[in-house]
């Protein structure tokens, strides 16, 4: 094969021109870099009316990482000194754009931050206000403390600040304060402008569980005065009447803070019974009402009384069902022949009415290969053997062992 100079020279100019081309997109990539470098400072506004301003550095993974690298500036600076300090602590996160830093190595925000004078009690006696700067933007955000951290959850997005990317330090300084200003307009509670640093309990932080609060306070103060008693500390209420726990639940919602209301009737004469159940209900299920979604306290305590007032009725009429006559009379008028079959044969046995409840029996165990007991083993002591078994089990539990006790059925 021949040597062609011609095609040599071809080939190396086209590689020359690849290489060039890949320089120049390096070099632009590289001035692209240096122009959208992105930042991150933290704001915090401490009890003690210093702002100060943490670093965060974008790592090579693109994860902001805190340094130790913080200023901070009185409160009551003018606009301008609060930016020129803020810029410069943008300024130390710059300088370590990309680096190799390690967030699960890097201290926590509020801990121990060079030139901060109230290191021990940086935490809880701050507010904080991140801040962001991408794309040509600087978006200051209140951000809430929950569960031993300070982050934003969906509902907290209400006091957002955003600029036009500046190095003007009076612009910087006024979207600093009037983000301050927004937090504070938004939670008067947490007193963020307050000037009393001596006002104990300060709410500075939004309690998440303020809806469950309210819901239990209302009981207490509705219910068990009249003699419910609260599950645990949880949001489940029962009523004692011997033969049969009244259950009273306000249901959680997964999707938002609130209730629904659950009220059933739990029978105790089941000859296993280890789970609270929804057994017999007035309506189409045990669900009651419709959900209460916590909008602010003063609408949530106005909506939890009314309901709280419904369940206080609606535990007072089962309370009628101590009445054996009175329930079986209920039980059978209420709920069509065949439906509750089981809970109508053994309301009948406590009223010694032995043929209507084998007859109600025989509807419930018609189709069932292995029925718990055999027709001519009805009786009333059964009965009561199981009603007494189960509420034994129910005394026991750690969460249930302060339920007052009825004598006559112990």
């Amino acid at each position: 094969m021949g040597f062609d100079l011609g095609h040599t020279i071809s080939s190396l100019s086209k590689l020359v021109m690849r290489i060039n081309r890949r320089i120049e997109r390096n070099n632009q990539n590289t001035n692209n870099n240096n122009q959208d470098r992105t930042f991150s400072v933290n704001v915090f506004l401490g009890q003690d009316k210093m702002i100060r301003f943490v670093p965060g550095v974008r790592n090579k993974c693109g994860v902001y990482v805190p340094i130790p690298e913080g200023l901070e500036v009185p409160f009551n600076s003018s606009p301008q000194d609060i930016g020129k300090v803020y810029l410069k602590t943008a300024s130390n996160a710059l300088k370590h754009f990309g680096e190799d830093l390690d967030m699960r190595k890097a201290p926590p925000k509020y801990i121990s931050f060079k030139g901060f004078k109230s290191q021990k009690e940086f935490n809880l006696k701050h507010f904080c206000f991140s801040s962001f700067c991408i794309n040509g933007k600087i978006k200051f955000t209140f951000m809430l403390w929950h569960k031993n951290q300070f982050c934003l959850l969906k509902e907290d997005i209400k006091c957002v600040v955003e600029i036009d990317k500046t190095d003007n330090e009076l612009i910087i300084g006024n979207a600093i304060l009037e983000v301050i200003k927004k937090a504070s307009n938004a939670y008067p509670e947490m007193n963020i402008l307050s000037n009393d640093n001596n006002k104990e309990d300060r709410a500075l932080v939004i309690d998440k569980n303020i809806h469950s609060k309210i819901i239990k306070q209302i009981c207490k103060e509705v219910l068990i005065p009249i003699g419910v008693f609260q599950k645990g500390n949880s949001r489940v209420y029962l009523d004692d009447n011997g033969y049969f726990f009244t259950v009273i639940e306000f249901q959680p919602s997964a999707w938002d803070r609130g209730t629904y209301l659950n009220i059933s009737i739990h029978f105790l004469w089941d000859g296993t019974d280890e789970v609270l159940g929804f057994h017999m209900y007035k309506g189409l299920s045990e669900r009651q009402k419709r959900f209460i979604k916590f909008e602010n306290e003063e609408q949530f305590k106005l909506e939890v009384t009314k309901l709280v007032d419904f369940v206080k009725d609606e535990v007072m009429f089962y309370r009628k069902l101590r009445d054996i006559k009175f329930a079986k009379k209920w039980i059978l008028d209420f709920f069509e022949k065949e439906r509750r079959s089981y809970d109508k044969s053994m309301i009948c046995l406590l009223d010694d009415d032995i043929d209507l409840a084998k007859e109600y029996y025989s509807l419930f165990i018609k189709n069932k290969e292995n029925p718990p007991y055999k027709l001519d083993e009805l009786n009333k002591n059964l009965v009561y053997k199981n009603i007494k078994k189960n509420r034994a089990y129910w005394h026991s539990i750690p969460t249930m062992k302060k339920m007052p006790v009825i004598n006559e059925w112990e």
